[in-house]
């Protein structure tokens, strides 16, 4: 009996360091689905972005434009399908947030890769259960995480 217990307890380390997913392996499979949105954004605007489980990625370009890319993810098509990425483009500002619905539990999120322009104030980029980057910024970045590394490479300015 000890043996299978410890035989799962080390498989399941195993999984763990491998980057496996649990959910998955017990059948709990996730529904996902890429999304991708693009907005003007003048150099010097500013960008929030909040999510959970799942990661930040925001690198600076030479264009006025903020480029959106992602995947969320629910263990079911209702769930999922009740998950909302909330954007508000302003001429000044981007802001994007996903908006867990009320009364769900359970494995959801989304991951976002973002291009901004290069001068930008990054108001927020916060994630709980996921790792923020943000590479080639020019100015100030407020990085918020929970459970996850953050990394920033060539960003001048406040960090």
């Amino acid at each position: 009996m000890r043996r299978i217990v410890m035989a799962t307890a080390a498989g399941a380390g195993l999984c763990l360091l491998a980057g496996c997913d649990l959910e998955e392996i017990a059948g709990g499979a996730r529904i996902k689905e890429e999304f991708h949105y693009s907005y003007p954004l003048k150099s010097g605007g500013r960008l929030a972005v909040e999510t959970m489980n799942g990661s930040i990625v925001v690198t600076g370009w030479d264009r006025e434009e903020v480029d959106i890319s992602g995947t969320r993810y629910a263990p079911s098509r209702e769930a999922l399908e009740a998950l909302k990425i909330d954007i508000v483009p302003t001429a000044e500002a981007v802001r994007i947030r996903t908006v867990r619905p009320s009364g769900w539990r359970g494995s959801m999120g989304a991951s976002y890769t973002i291009r901004a322009p290069r001068r930008i104030v990054l108001e927020r980029a916060a994630s709980s259960n996921g790792s923020i980057e943000i590479e080639a910024i020019e100015g100030s970045a407020r990085l918020e995480t929970s459970n996850g590394r953050i990394r920033a490479v060539r960003v001048t300015g406040e960090v």
